[in-house]
């Protein structure tokens, strides 16, 4: 109750006492924090579990790897717990000065999308609008009728601020065998020239926020934006 109230922001569990106690959410809803996962980890008897995590392995069959988070911009110290090839829970690891011993439901469960839900071979769009599993031959065959209906006057690509060399290099020679010039980058607008850490730091850190006399946000959700 204290987590939800002094560190999530979300007094959304109480106590009741009577003959017994009980620990209930009294607005009977969940939780509704980014970082309500974290009673897994609070408590001492395993009542609060995570699902994902239940009945699939023993702390001592799991192999320990210290990571960063990069699910959001705040760059949260994690621990990932795997077997074998297989990433079965992310725990948070301890860092006072950028996210304490918490961590966001996202850097936790995220680990879902590696197994659950993924293109495991390529889809293509029958007659009937629907979705059915093909061959990589079928797929592009498919993608190259496509490209053969434009004409190469009509065809261009646009690269982003992220896309690397190799894939600009190899988007270049597809443009050059259909023929088509129109090849263009565009950036966001973003100067940030790397000459001074300055310019990407501000002179500021995540546990000075503590210190501030005061923070003004612009155009900026921050639970939305950076957890």
């Amino acid at each position: 109750m204290s987590f939800a109230t002094e560190v999530a922001g979300v007094p959304d569990l109480g106590a009741m006492e009577g003959r017994t106690g009980r620990n209930n959410n009294l607005l009977r809803k969940t939780i509704a924090s980014e970082l309500s996962a974290n009673v897994i980890d609070l408590c001492p008897v395993g009542a609060l579990t995570s699902k994902p995590y239940a009945f699939v392995s023993r702390p001592w069959e799991l192999s320990k790897t210290e990571s960063v988070d990069v699910m959001d911009a705040q760059g949260s110290n994690i621990r990932i717990d795997s077997r074998g090839n297989q990433v079965l829970r992310v725990m948070p690891r301890l860092n006072e000065d950028v996210n304490e011993e918490w961590i966001s439901d996202k850097a936790r469960f995220s680990i879902d999308g590696l197994k659950n839900q993924r293109l495991d071979r390529p889809y293509v769009r029958g007659a009937n609008g629907k979705l059915k599993p093909a061959s990589w031959d079928i797929a592009f065959d498919v993608i190259a009728k496509k490209i053969k209906k434009v004409k190469p006057s009509n065809f261009g690509v646009i690269a982003g601020d992220q896309v690397d060399a190799e894939t600009m290099f190899a988007m270049k020679l597809f443009m050059e065998k259909i023929g088509s010039p129109h090849i263009d980058c565009r950036q966001d607008g973003v100067d940030i020239t790397g000459s001074s850490r300055t310019e990407y730091l501000f002179n500021s850190t995540i546990a000075g926020i503590d210190e501030a006399d005061a923070i003004l946000i612009i155009g900026s959700n921050r639970d939305s934006k950076h957890l």
